[in-house]
């Protein structure tokens, strides 16, 4: 029963009725024979492709990946993983495992299935955007999936043996180089141009275009210190979209799919105990749904009056300069004077990036999560070029443009005031580090940017947090050297098929 029900989750079969992108429930399970029947089933199809990043940007993102960094931490004391102690037997780590080879299942029946389809001579490049969209989102859930375990199976195909169920794992730079990167230059010449975007079935905005993968494919490039490469990628992609001018419009639920907006995870309204609303609001106005309070709290060098947590050293909050708008865009006391963790103290600063303050939807999360925005662009090709090409100006234009826009001057207008001047290529790289900390707080990025540079185990240390040394390996993919922590392989897999074996340290 155990190998069947493992066969089952990478059988992926769920189909959509769709009036608008995303914006419905499931209706139900649908069979090989009928979801890609027509047309209208290979578009409801490919909609499904997106589905698997909802349930993977909330609970799990949070638990995962903010939860152990060192931007934030909660007020409970019982959180393994604010303490680093990952666990095979953690459920956010087999929910990482199991929705993103759900995700990879749906685009491996996509593109095994679609020249079943029969599309009109017409519809020829909506047969490339749903082709396109499926080689996005495999390559998409991969990137994730080797970031995070390190070396893991590789399915490309539907899994119909109980044999084809159990591939062993491939090393790292097999599942970059031979599946990510391959994935992501198809879409590419897949997937048009965001022109192509508006209103019409299987175009609506907010569906992944060239754009998104180049980028996608750039930030993979990054992480491989492929630099070269990387610039030249996200090149492509540097003036297709604009930075929103006001940092705060990007968030709140004040403005969706804007300028900068490239991919993001789209929320219909959600009850007030989601993950997302927990992102951003205080114990005082929402508690989780547990009745435990478990939002995040800022890290900040100021607190001195809670012994035992993970509150001081390398704080979040003393990463904003004066007068940079992102702070309290990205953080707040929501009017609060005194500490809710220590009575007679100040007040600390909690996440507001994702607080809706709407006063019709207040405490809902009807907020759209920014996966990709093209102050990713800018910044991936600042660092990639820096370090392939140190102290180069166009680079540094880019890093000071989001600068500019930090501190509220005209974003395209030099600024001596503001724009920052590196006299050294190291100089330059800290930077780049220090504005992506600020820029994409809360966004799911800081454990992938420290990870990649090398320095969990400096990092969190800052914070008097241990992490673990052995699970904190050599990175194939890292021409530099640099070591990566890697997360346990979840037990249930284990259980199921032994021969995948444990990450070191576990």
């Amino acid at each position: 029963m155990k190998r069947i029900n493992h066969i089952l989750s990478l059988i992926i079969l769920i189909g959509f009725g769709c009036d608008d992108f995303l914006d419905t429930e499931l209706e139900g399970v649908a069979t090989q024979d009928n979801v890609f029947n027509s047309v209208e089933g290979a578009i409801n199809m490919s909609t499904g492709l997106y589905e698997n990043m909802r349930a993977f940007y909330n609970n799990t993102y949070y638990n995962l990946y903010e939860i152990p960094m060192d931007d934030a931490f909660t007020r409970r004391d019982d959180r393994p993983l604010e303490n680093f102690a990952f666990a095979p037997s953690i459920g956010s780590v087999r929910s990482l495992w199991n929705s993103h080879y759900q995700g990879i299942g749906r685009a491996n029946f996509i593109i095994t299935k679609i020249d079943d389809v029969s599309f009109r001579e017409d519809q020829e490049e909506l047969k490339n955007m749903i082709m396109g969209q499926a080689r996005f989102f495999r390559a998409f859930y991969y990137f994730n999936l080797v970031r995070s375990f390190g070396n893991v199976p590789i399915y490309t195909g539907i899994v119909e043996t109980p044999d084809g169920a159990f591939n062993q794992r491939e090393s790292i730079v097999t599942v970059y180089e031979e599946q990510i990167e391959p994935d992501l230059l198809a879409a590419i010449d897949l997937l048009p141009d965001k022109t192509a975007l508006g209103n019409t079935q299987g175009f609506e905005a907010g569906r992944v275009t060239r754009e998104v993968a180049q980028t996608l494919l750039a930030w993979v490039y990054l992480t491989e210190e492929k630099w070269a490469l990387s610039h030249q990628m996200a090149a492509n992609v540097i003036g297709a979209y604009s930075l929103t001018p006001v940092y705060a419009d990007l968030f709140g639920g004040r403005e969706l799919l804007n300028d900068e907006s490239m991919l993001e995870v789209q929320n219909i309204l959600l009850d007030a105990g989601t993950i997302l609303p927990r992102l951003g609001a205080p114990g005082p106005v929402l508690p989780s749904p547990s009745g435990i309070f478990a939002e995040l709290i800022a890290t900040d060098d100021d607190i001195t009056w809670l012994p035992g947590k993970p509150a001081s050293g390398n704080g979040l909050v003393q990463v904003f300069d004066p007068g940079d708008l992102r702070r309290d865009v990205s953080v707040s006391k929501y009017g609060l004077t005194e500490s809710d963790l220590a009575p007679g103290q100040p007040s600390e600063f909690y996440s507001f990036k994702f607080w809706n303050d709407d006063p019709v939807n207040a405490g809902r999360a009807g907020v759209n999560f920014p996966v990709i925005r093209y102050a990713d662009v800018l910044l991936i090709y600042a660092e990639a070029k820096n370090e392939d090409m140190a102290l180069d100006a166009d680079a540094l234009e880019k890093l000071n443009m989001i600068r500019r826009r930090a501190l509220g001057v005209d974003i395209n207008t030099p600024d001596p005031a503001v724009d920052l001047t590196p006299a050294t290529q190291e100089e330059f790289r800290l930077a780049v580090w220090k504005e992506r900390r600020a820029e994409f707080c809360f966004e799911g990025k800081r454990f992938f940017d420290v990870n990649r540079r090398g320095t969990m185990i400096e990092t969190m240390a800052l914070q008097g947090v241990t992490v673990p040394a052995g699970a904190v390996v050599p990175n194939p993919a890292s021409p530099s050297g640099k070591r990566q922590f890697l997360m346990p392989i979840p037990e249930r897999e284990l259980q199921i098929n032994p021969d995948l074996g444990q990450n070191d340290g576990y």
